[in-house]
């Protein structure tokens, strides 16, 4: 086991007319880690460190509403301490890193079980829009503009020439339930479709075409970034960042039920059951049950977690009122880093449980624009061909 620690303070005491300061650079850091004995192999191992390093500039600065007054000291002593931007890590996020490792894995995040549970959808979806373009391009061809607007996705009127219409509705030729019918159709039904086939191909060159690895490696990273009010209207730049990192290490290669999902019914009862989705907006029900299956399906000899976060703040702009000089190059640093080896990942009291999401999260643009389609489509038309 090796521990230690080197600060280097080069901080001096100043004494201004904001009172007294340590002006200069400090640097800290502190580790704890395992050896590793000369001449072995470089091997995965626990480590911890801690970094802190800012530096507190001399300054000079005057209120113009004052302009006779001069003050001296510090950022700190004089507008006070530039605070670090919170940034929220939830089991969700860990839920999101456990999938995106499965995904890696397999190649894809193709489906084969939510395939077959939709199918009878999916061929619904194919022969009502195949239909709907043969009968367009049969009305366009005998010079029936207004019915084949209709099959193409024109407005649901029952009387008057389809120009008339345009020019009545100023070019508007889809109505609000027009417009929600085809998001809900492309979002909900050829959308996940084309990504199965796209999914597919790649599971299958993956398959056939890719050597057997054994060590997979995915991460996740989030970021957030504050502007912050100090004394007398001084701001803050603060920036946080923190990325998660997994290498799974596995024993053996999966099977081929194992990469299309095919021993993972809990999933696909979750998927083709009705409505699901909108549960996800809210708790990802979902993402659990994929980590549920990433540590019962893949035969895991151990997995090692890497979590790296990063504060950063420094001195954004001056008060409204004030003339500062010197103070651009104060910066405070806070870096965290930890690394852990997970020896028993078959045990899934290591899955986090998924918890609901902020409102802000749930209700993303995309979520608010299928809400709203959801709402105002002719849902019970397009049932048969989409999920719900």
């Amino acid at each position: 086991m090796t521990i230690g620690s080197i600060v280097s303070d080069n901080r001096v005491i100043h004494s201004g007319t904001c009172g007294s300061a340590y002006i200069g650079e400090r640097f800290a850091r502190v580790w704890n880690g395992a050896d590793r004995v000369e001449g072995e192999a470089v091997i995965d191992h626990p480590y911890l460190t801690t970094i802190a390093s800012s530096y507190n500039p001399e300054i000079t600065w005057r209120d113009v509403s004052a302009p006779i007054n001069l003050y001296t000291g510090s950022v700190q002593s004089c507008f006070g301490v530039g605070p670090f931007a919170s940034l929220s890590w939830s089991d969700n996020d860990d839920l999101k890193l456990y999938n995106k490792a499965a995904k890696k894995i397999r190649g894809s995040d193709f489906n084969l079980g939510n395939f077959v549970g939709e199918s009878h959808q999916t061929i619904s979806l194919i022969a009502n829009t195949a239909t709907r373009i043969a009968k367009g391009l049969h009305y366009l061809r005998n010079g029936n503009f207004y019915k084949a607007a209709k099959e193409f996705g024109g407005p649901r009127i029952k009387h008057g020439h389809v120009l008339s219409q345009v020019v009545r509705k100023k070019g508007i030729l889809l109505n609000a339930t027009d417009y929600s019918d085809l998001i809900l159709e492309y979002q909900y039904g050829w959308k996940p479709l084309l990504e199965d086939v796209h999914g597919s191909a790649h599971t299958l060159a993956n398959r056939l075409n890719m050597p057997f690895k054994t060590r997979y490696k995915v991460s996740r990273a989030l970021r957030v970034q504050e502007i912050t009010t100090g004394e007398g209207g001084v701001k803050f730049n603060s920036a946080t960042s923190r990325r998660v990192s997994l290498i799974v290490v596995l024993k053996t290669q999966p099977t081929l039920s194992t990469t299309l999902h095919l021993n993972d019914p809990l999933s696909v009862a979750w998927e083709v059951m009705p409505w699901s989705f909108i549960a996800d907006w809210f708790l990802p029900i979902g993402d659990y049950l994929g980590g549920l299956d990433f540590f019962r399906s893949f035969d895991i000899d151990y997995i090692v977690r890497s979590d790296k976060e990063v504060k950063n703040t420094a001195f954004h702009s001056q008060g409204p009122n004030y003339i500062i000089n010197g103070a651009e190059s104060y910066y405070e640093r806070n870096v965290q880093f930890s690394r852990f080896i997970l020896s028993s990942p078959s045990d899934y009291r290591n899955l986090p449980t998924p918890s609901f999401k902020s409102m802000k999260e749930a209700l993303t643009p995309t979520h608010l624009l299928n809400a709203f389609a959801l709402l105002t489509s002719s849902t019970d038309g397009i049932r048969k061909s989409l999920k719900f």
